[in-house]
């Protein structure tokens, strides 16, 4: 009943971290769980507000996953983090890389071409 393709990332074979002290590249299909475990075990903070989220890291950053507090105070989002995507452009049958800025971001949503995310 889904006139296209769905390409699912979870069994990705290159799913790798990659870290530095400051930042932390993540293939996309890395469950979230998992990141936010792998940050804490390697003292990586800014990702706790994605535990309990089901998911994939690329499916947070296309959604611009975000956490709201019971108190209505708003929590990071995916906005706030995402520096760099390797992004593979389904118009052009290329994979490119996106810098902040050329993409943006709104209420759950991001204003990426069609594609897959690759790392971010």
């Amino acid at each position: 009943g889904f006139p296209g393709m769905i390409v699912s990332m979870r069994r990705f074979k290159e799913n790798r971290f990659w870290h530095d002290t400051r930042r932390l590249i993540v293939s996309g299909g890395m469950p979230l769980a998992t990141v936010v475990r792998y940050a804490c075990d390697n003292g990586l903070g800014g990702l706790s507000f994605l535990a309990g989220i089901p998911g994939t890291i690329g499916g947070a950053i296309a959604r611009n996953a975000s956490f709201k507090r019971a108190d209505q105070k708003e929590m990071p989002a995916m906005a706030d983090l995402v520096e760099e995507l390797l992004f593979f452009d389904l118009s052009t049958n290329a994979i490119i890389r996106l810098r902040k800025g050329d993409f943006t971001f709104a209420y759950r949503s991001c204003s990426l071409p069609s594609g897959v995310i690759l790392a971010a």
